[in-house]
């Protein structure tokens, strides 16, 4: 039996709240959740001034944060779903550009998440020291 994927995107951070003109669309539903992994203010991003964004972290060097699944319409791909996310967190929406090379790793994929078959999620490398690091 084939049937469309359920696919979603695991929002937390500014993508909760404002996922991007290509994305909104696609959303069916929004289901409140905790990401299934620690994050921690460990990125400074050069495309939002180098301020700092949550990223995830290893275990015990963050915490999980309340986020949103948002789950696309039937028949989005995934494909699709993670070009659409690549564009809105690298800030190249509205562009043809497609996720290439290590970028393109940086979309990552649970199966099975909240009774979803696939769930993307960015996962950018921390590049800040944590305070206690740094002193």
């Amino acid at each position: 039996m084939s049937y469309p994927l359920r696919v979603a995107i695991l929002a937390y951070d500014s993508l909760v709240t404002d996922p991007g003109e290509e994305l909104a669309p696609l959303i069916a539903e929004r289901r409140p959740c905790l990401t299934p992994f620690p994050v921690e203010f460990a990125r400074l991003a050069p495309e939002l001034n180098h301020g700092p964004v949550l990223t995830v972290v290893g275990v015990g060097e963050g915490d999980p944060v309340a986020g949103s699944l948002l789950v696309l319409t039937p028949g989005t791909s995934v494909e699709t779903a993670t070009r659409c996310l690549w564009r809105r967190v690298t800030q190249q929406i509205g562009s043809a550009k497609l996720p290439l090379g290590a970028d393109r790793h940086r979309v990552r994929m649970i199966g099975g998440l909240a009774g979803l078959d696939v769930t993307l999620y960015w996962q950018a490398e921390a590049n800040y020291p944590r305070p206690e690091a740094a002193g």
